[in-house]
């Protein structure tokens, strides 16, 4: 229940800014004029609270180790520290 609170406005934003895109411009970039409509279709497919909490667990885990790339690096440039 909380974790539904916290991710309706998330969507709520996504959605709202992905309605101003024209269907053209989408379709030159991401090569597809569905592109609305298929992530519409995984929304009805699995619900929309599992299809947010998979698109953030997904970016959840890029942050992650993205963060822990850039400390891994800045922890082997500084001389005598392992």
């Amino acid at each position: 229940m909380l974790l539904k609170l916290i991710l309706a406005p998330i969507w709520s934003l996504i959605s709202f800014l992905l309605g101003f895109f024209p269907d053209a411009m989408l379709s030159s970039l991401f090569g597809s004029s569905g592109f609305l409509e298929n992530i519409y279709f995984g929304i009805n497919f699995i619900g929309e609270d599992m299809f947010t909490l998979i698109i953030n667990n997904g970016v959840f885990w890029i942050c992650a180790h993205l963060t822990w790339s850039v400390v891994d690096f800045i922890i082997n440039k500084i001389p005598g520290v392992n």
